[in-house]
């Protein structure tokens, strides 16, 4: 018989889906978020904002790089064009999150981190972890 996958196994395995989407030559990252009856808000993956630069096609400064990992995304030559996965996907959602949950490919910068307790998820889980953990 056929094992049914549970709810975090299944949502987490939509955000390694929906990563392929990522328009990033460096990293690609999918997030999904679902409301408390299960049924799913929005997805988002990295990359610019719809309609912009697209890093894929060589339009991001930082992946034109050779910066250094760990040097500012924000400002000088290692530059980036792309909104977070989890920051596409709370601008796709277009509804009040509070007590949302949040599936991610990989755990959430602190940035991002920020940016979700402010949203008022319930939870917020990755492979390897998860907020508040359990």
């Amino acid at each position: 018989m056929y094992p049914r996958p549970d709810w975090r196994d299944y949502f987490l395995d939509i955000a390694a889906a929906v990563k392929g989407r990522g328009d990033c030559l460096r990293r690609q990252v999918g997030a999904v978020l679902v409301r408390p009856d299960q049924t799913i808000a929005s997805t988002g993956y990295n990359g610019a904002w719809r309609g912009g630069p697209s890093c894929l096609a060589g339009e991001c400064p930082r992946g034109r790089s050779d910066v250094e990992h760990g040097s500012s995304y924000d400002t000088g030559p290692g530059a980036c064009i792309a909104l977070h996965a989890e920051q596409n996907c709370l601008l796709f959602a277009r509804e009040d999150t509070t007590g949302f949950t949040m599936y991610l490919t990989t755990a959430p910068c602190d940035g991002c981190m920020k940016l979700l307790r402010g949203a008022r998820l319930r939870a917020v889980v990755w492979p390897d972890g998860r907020w508040p953990s359990a």
